[in-house]
């Protein structure tokens, strides 16, 4: 890294910050690597302030990296063939189809609204997403592989709980031989429509979302065998048993694989498919008296030909990769996804006695003891492929996301034109209390021992991420706030992952009480260990389910914490999707459970200054979620502060947030900074 934008501006934070857009722009980004280990592709811009991404392979062997898409920029991503000999990609016209090896690029007559295109096996034909149509296209033309029947039918795509709480992002998957294509009939015309109308556009129809809300329909999806020709066979399975279709796998030599959950996610089936039939045999059924939280890669074929799963072994307490039936991984190693293969071994992410720290590991088959291929602490990613490695590591003392390839000759490193923030983050990381929660301080850079300061909590703290991470980029926006004049506290508590099957499960079906405790008493914890944190002035902040811990804090808790902001926070589960408020707390009509998890129910209770931050078209968590809050406080005589955000999604972009954070600060500033703390009574 060794560019910086415009030196005038380079110690302006928030500027840099927006510019780079948040320091991604000229880092490589979206690593692939082709089966036989010998080309790593990457999407990178031309430096710093380029926002145009373009599409670049590396020859693991000698280092050699060149450009392969020529003129317009790569727009949304790229995707590769099972060998990766090609790549395809969606420009500004249209679409493109790369020869990765020659270097050729053809540009292909597709339909407007391309969406995931991907190339075949012989990396001639390219199967994409146009308008709810599965289609196919190549030099001899574009066609119609199978038709949408309506707005609420589409073809080939994820629905919207698969993307977004399973992280599968795609709805149709090649043959090894390039015959055919499995693909994914998504029908929503049984979910509840929902409109996001954006004030900044109104002369344009709002937006249909078929949303499907905790406790009400959700898509209807199944599986079928495509051929070339367009004559399709279902794939047979017991949908109404298990309705989500977690992941799909197919590689060359093997028949498919599914993964399939029941709608509780309490029992899920690796399931083997017939090719052509379409009939489906049972190899696994797993269940769990919570829910299951398979590992992304997972199931797959081995190397060797076994079926590779993800357990959550109960006496243990840990998670656990298993080939055919018999542990592969240790009961002290936290596998959170399988990566690749070396030769017969297998690669996996996962940590081992420091949730904070992230590492590759290679798998013997034979069992034994992993062994780490990743050395220095940090947060480590990878890829792996006959006898290439790729490794992404963030490392606490360096910015950035450092790409090494390992290959047949020796190391390469894929080269950074990113920015180098202007802000150094030092933080303070420990496992705190009896039960050793993960947690980090920040002080201002210019802190002097002695100096007591406001304390502002910014933490997700719920179930899917983790924050409290040995790496660098975590920690920048929280570094900027510190250098406000405050001690910023992140605290990772039961429920995130990265500990144990138990510590993530511990929030079921009371994801309020349980977070908010360990929030209350990591604070107290971290007050006795920096006695500069003063505990009579805290603020919180977040987003998402941080935004909803945030409202939480001030509502319940008003004596631990003295203002909030709380951007586009979860206020009702109820309203939230399907698959994630279910998981947690079970369906609406069981009990009063998403009533003691509500936020709206505490709204008289509100006696702390709280800041509602929510974007108009955020189609994660919808706009009714902050608004139902406000109304609610406004019907109790409650006064807070509500900032709404036209033309904005579930994350505001860097340039939005870098206006937004100057604004927040001033509204923590005057809660936290003046002669007391301010009460919000009428």
């Amino acid at each position: 890294m060794n560019a910086t934008p415009d030196a005038s501006r380079r110690d302006n934070y928030l500027s840099q910050y927006a510019d780079t857009d948040r320091f991604s722009r000229g880092a490589p980004k979206m690593v692939g690597l082709s089966e036989d280990g010998l080309r790593v592709f990457f999407l990178r811009s031309g430096g710093p302030t380029d926002g145009e991404d373009h599409l670049w392979v590396c020859d693991a062997t000698t280092g050699h990296t060149r450009q392969l898409s020529e003129g317009q920029p790569v727009i949304g991503g790229y995707a590769l063939n099972q060998s990766g000999t090609a790549a395809a990609y969606r420009t500004r016209d249209g679409l493109r189809l790369v020869d990765a090896v020659g270097g050729t690029s053809t540009a292909l007559p597709a339909a407007l609204d391309v969406a995931d295109p991907r190339p075949d096996p012989t990396g001639r034909l390219v199967a994409y997403v146009g308008n709810g149509d599965l289609r196919v296209t190549g030099a001899d033309g574009d066609r119609v592989l199978a038709s949408s029947t309506g707005p609420t039918t589409r073809w080939g795509e994820a629905e919207l709980v698969a993307a977004a709480e399973f992280g599968r992002n795609r709805g149709f998957w090649w043959a090894p031989d390039g015959g055919r294509l499995i693909a994914a009939r998504v029908g929503t015309g049984a979910v509840t429509p929902w409109h996001l109308a954006d004030p900044e556009a109104p002369a344009e129809p709002p937006r249909v979302v078929r949303y499907p809300c905790a406790g009400a329909a959700n898509a209807d999806v199944s599986l079928h065998l495509i051929d070339l020709a367009g004559h399709r066979r279902a794939i047979d399975w017991d949908n109404a048993r298990f309705p989500y279709l977690h992941h799909v796998s197919w590689s060359a030599g093997r028949p498919p694989l599914l993964l399939v959950l029941d709608r509780a996610q309490r029992v899920a089936q690796v399931l083997q498919v017939e090719v052509p039939t379409g009939e489906t045999s049972v190899l696994h059924e797993d269940a769990d008296d919570r829910w299951l939280a398979p590992v992304p890669g997972t199931p797959c074929w081995s190397p060797g030909g076994g079926i590779v799963r993800s357990v959550d072994t109960a006496g243990t307490d840990c998670r656990q990769i298993l080939v055919d039936d018999r542990p592969a991984t240790p009961a002290w190693l936290y596998v959170r996804a399988v990566v690749g293969a070396l030769g017969e071994d297998l690669v996996v992410i996962g940590s081992g006695s420091s949730p904070a720290e992230q590492h590759v590991y290679q798998i013997r088959p034979g069992g034994g003891q992993p062994e780490r291929l990743t050395g220095r602490p940090g947060w480590h990613d990878g890829l792996a492929a006959a006898g290439t490695l790729v490794v992404g590591s963030a490392l606490q003392d360096a910015p950035g996301v450092r790409w090494t390839i390992h290959g047949p000759n020796g190391e390469h490193r894929l080269a950074d034109q990113s920015a180098v923030p202007a802000c150094r983050p030092a933080p303070v990381l420990a496992r705190v209390g009896e039960r050793r929660i993960p947690a980090a301080v920040l002080f201002p850079r210019d802190h002097r021992p002695g100096n007591r300061l406001p304390v502002l909590v910014q933490s997700y703290g719920g179930p899917g991420q983790q924050e409290v991470r040995a790496g660098w980029s975590p920690w920048l926006n929280r570094q900027w706030w510190a250098d406000q004049g405050y001690a910023v506290v992140t605290i990772d508590g039961r429920g995130t992952p990265g500990v144990s099957p138990a510590w993530e499960k511990a929030v079921w079906r009371r994801l309020a009480d349980v977070v908010l405790a360990d929030q209350v008493d990591t604070l107290h914890h971290l007050g006795e260990r920096h006695p500069d944190l003063d505990l009579s002035r805290v603020g919180i902040r977040g987003s998402s389910f941080g935004g909803f811990l945030a409202a939480l804090a001030v509502l319940r808790r008003p004596d631990v914490f003295h203002v909030a902001s709380a951007i586009a926070p979860v206020t009702d589960w109820s309203l939230y999707d399907s698959a994630y408020s279910e998981r947690y707390l079970g369906l609406p009509a069981d009990g009063t459970t998403y009533q003691d998890n509500s936020l709206i129910g505490s709204a008289a209770a509100l006696r702390r200054p709280l800041l509602l931050v929510q974007g108009l078209l955020d189609d994660n968590v919808l706009p009714v979620h902050a608004f139902r809050l406000s109304a609610e406080l406004l019907a109790a005589r409650r006064p807070h502060w509500m900032m709404s955000l036209g033309g904005v999604g579930h994350v505001p972009s860097a340039a939005i947030l870098a206006g937004l954070l100057p604004l927040e600060r001033q509204f923590f500033d005057q809660a936290l900074k003046g002669s007391q703390v301010h009460n919000t009574d009428v």
